[in-house]
């Protein structure tokens, strides 16, 4: 305690570090700030999934910044497999042609819909889903609620709940072992 007998206040300092998207364009560094921000804040939301330790295997053993590193080392994979880090990519895969607000967008390839969907009002539409920092929220708000309903990160072909196919183990568009991979070499 300070000698007023407050406690001392606790450190909000985030870690800081770069993430493979930025190697080849530096302006992309506010998308590794966002990113840092919403992980630090829900770290322990994430811990708390069954399969936290296929995303690095010593994670649970490891300082709160590298946890954090390890995590956003993970959505910076997702994102490469989902958009090729392109924050302009769409796809209609899953959703109607004439309604752009189902298309799959964006770094992390969200639709508009999926707000309503999964209870996370935020209120983007098409324009506003495709600036990196807001598609990068809405994905991390999305892998929260799937992590306290299901417990779990990786989904596997076959089972209900699945969003992101390149995480879904023995799936047709599967890059899980890929993932985790570039990931340990990033720590």
């Amino acid at each position: 305690k300070e000698p007023s007998g407050k406690l001392p206040p606790v450190s909000s300092q985030l870690p800081s570090f770069v993430l493979p998207w930025e190697k080849s364009d530096s302006r992309r560094a506010s998308w590794t700030k966002k990113l840092i921000q919403l992980v630090s804040a829900d770290l322990d939301k994430y811990m708390i999934a069954q399969d936290i330790t296929k995303i690095f295997p010593g994670i649970r053993a490891t300082s709160r910044d590298a946890q954090v590193k390890a995590i956003c080392l993970f959505w910076c994979w997702v994102a490469y497999f989902e958009s090729g880090w392109n924050p302009n990519s769409s796809s209609v895969d899953v959703g109607s042609e004439d309604d752009m607000d189902t298309w799959s967008i964006g770094l992390m390839q969200m639709s508009v819909v999926d707000q309503e969907s999964y209870h996370v009002p935020m209120g983007l539409d098409y324009k506003k889903l495709l600036i990196p920092e807001n598609n990068i929220e809405l994905a991390h708000k999305i892998m929260i609620k799937q992590i306290a309903s299901r417990g779990k990160i990786f989904i596997p072909k076959g089972e209900k709940g699945l969003y992101w196919a390149c995480i879904s183990p023995g799936g047709k568009y599967d890059s899980s072992a890929k993932i985790i991979a570039m990931i340990g070499g990033g720590l």
